[in-house]
């Protein structure tokens, strides 16, 4: 009986030993997908976060420093100070005349507006 488990067991082995060699030979690489990616630096307790449309930056204390990312017509990067504010802008404007041309906002360091241009001249802009 003991040599019926043996021969059992040893055919059992070399079968599956044959079904992952022959799929370790396929070099068939499949696409990753995901909904979302999480990156965290353990030694500075920093972290990346990548989604669909954005990554964004968190500093040690978990705070949001940066983002850059895509909407339904253009891409976009904004950047926050030590108190969270957003400080700088800058991506394609659309609507009031604008028709995806490029700004680029600075903001004080309360997040509000401070200076700004965009792509598209303006005499009055510059006055």
């Amino acid at each position: 009986m003991k040599q019926y488990f043996t021969g059992f067991f040893t055919a059992l082995c070399i079968t599956s030993s044959v079904f992952f060699f022959l799929g370790a030979k396929s070099k068939k690489n499949d696409n990753l997908i995901v909904e979302s990616i999480t990156i965290i630096n353990p030694a500075e307790n920093k972290k990346i976060f990548i989604n669909g449309d954005s990554i964004s930056l968190y500093d040690k204390n978990k705070n949001l420093k940066g983002i850059l990312g895509a909407n339904n017509k253009s891409g976009y990067v904004y950047l926050f100070n030590h108190n969270n504010y957003k400080v700088f802008r800058a991506g394609s404007m659309y609507g009031d005349g604008h028709a995806g041309n490029g700004y680029i906002s600075l903001g004080n360091q309360y997040g509000d507006y401070g200076w700004s241009v965009t792509g598209k001249e303006s005499s009055e802009h510059y006055k």
